[in-house]
């Protein structure tokens, strides 16, 4: 089974649009099974959602800036429609990282999962 934890910004502001990602979440652990690495989950999950023509940026790279000045360089695993990041593990240093990012990116909305091994 996947626990997933839904971090929203305000109340489930992209609603359909995380029904649509939640259940191809589900479809890669149902077809995958238990126990594979984050990277196995993390490259079916993109070949999932690129299928489905979901606009998905995989592990990008995004710049803090302070003053003009880039104080930090931060990956989030997979970001959707530029509006909903997808964390695929759910270590809570992780999970305590990912709400920076959604005001960092301009993202409005984070998805934590642990796929349960």
């Amino acid at each position: 089974m996947i626990d997933y934890i839904a971090t929203v910004k305000e109340d489930w502001l992209f609603e359909q649009e995380m029904k649509q990602v939640i259940g191809l979440i589900f479809q890669v652990r149902n077809t995958l099974g238990a126990g594979r690495s984050e990277e196995i989950y993390h490259r079916a999950l993109v070949k999932a959602l690129t299928k489905a023509e979901i606009p998905t940026q995989s592990k990008p790279r995004r710049a803090l800036f302070h003053r003009s000045v880039e104080i930090h360089v931060f990956e989030p695993d997979i970001i959707v429609w530029d509006k909903i990041i997808l964390e695929l593990k759910v270590l809570l240093e992780y999970k305590k990282r990912t709400f920076p990012w959604l005001k960092y990116c301009a993202i409005s909305s984070s998805t934590a999962l642990n796929w349960g091994r």
